[in-house]
């Protein structure tokens, strides 16, 4: 972090509250210019963010000033308001949040820059962990599978499309951290399809044809390839938070689970 200050002056830093994998945190330049700086591990994801923020241009996605890859370090716009869909989310609005977030998808989708990483690899989640209930994990391998060999388009992915990562930029709506993976246009729905985290099962499982038909309408997708790709994401996801030790979650259980029907 001392070394990405020194890298671009930074007078002031006030990390976010709520953070994962990553240091993110309010700046100051000297300038007197608000910005954003993210530190990570440098690396094959921080990598793929970079390129997908440099070929996105701010155009629907926030705008990378500035990037350091030896030091795992990107320097964002300062996004405001800021207020992300899953702050204001409920099911009496939810499908007028899906078609923000499926025209961001459409928007964000384009032609993948040279030695982007492929999703293909992240079916490997699904030889890695123990088996989940009703052999999930087999079947969304099995799938997977499929639907890569029946593959027309491959396109550059955001990866992680859900509420919490669409914010409000002035009275536009803008995504933020993404994966920047190259994969099937339809694979991009699957985060948006298990949030936000203060749904319910059961609102889940009422919203997902709703969801699907949505973004189905908004797109262009095939409506199938929609569903098929959604139950491998839910899957995937719940594999990787068996890898990470967490609890699996029953309500995404009981959303793969409809999926796969």
């Amino acid at each position: 972090m001392k070394a990405a200050i020194r890298r671009w002056n930074l007078l002031t830093l006030e990390p976010f509250p709520v953070l994962s994998y990553n240091f993110v945190a309010s700046a100051l330049l000297t300038d007197g210019q608000t910005v954003v700086v993210k530190v990570g591990e440098p690396g094959t994801e921080l990598r793929d963010e970079m390129r997908a923020l440099r070929t996105w241009q701010g155009e629907s996605a926030v705008r990378l000033l500035d990037w350091d890859e030896n030091l795992g370090a990107l320097l964002l716009e300062r996004i405001l308001p800021g207020r992300s869909l899953a702050e204001t989310w409920t099911p009496e609005i939810d499908e007028e949040q899906t078609e923000i977030i499926a025209s961001l998808m459409r928007k964000l989708h384009c032609r993948a820059p040279k030695n982007t990483s492929s999703a293909s690899r992240w079916s490997k989640i699904f030889r890695r962990v123990e088996p989940l209930p009703n052999h999930l994990a087999e079947r969304a391998d099995e799938l997977w599978q499929e639907l890569e060999s029946s593959r027309v388009a491959t396109v550059l992915l955001h990866g992680d499309l859900h509420h919490a990562n669409v914010l409000a930029n002035g009275n536009k709506w803008c995504a933020i951290d993404p994966k920047g993976v190259a994969g099937d246009p339809a694979l991009d729905c699957y985060a948006l399809l298990h949030n936000p985290p203060t749904a319910t099962a059961q609102q889940l499982c009422d919203l997902a044809n709703s969801r699907l038909s949505t973004i189905a309408r908004v797109t262009g997708m095939d409506p199938i390839r929609l569903r098929s790709w959604g139950f491998c994401g839910v899957v995937m996801s719940l594999c990787w938070s068996v890898e990470e030790g967490d609890p699996i979650e029953p309500r995404l259980i009981e959303l793969a689970e409809l999926l796969s029907r």
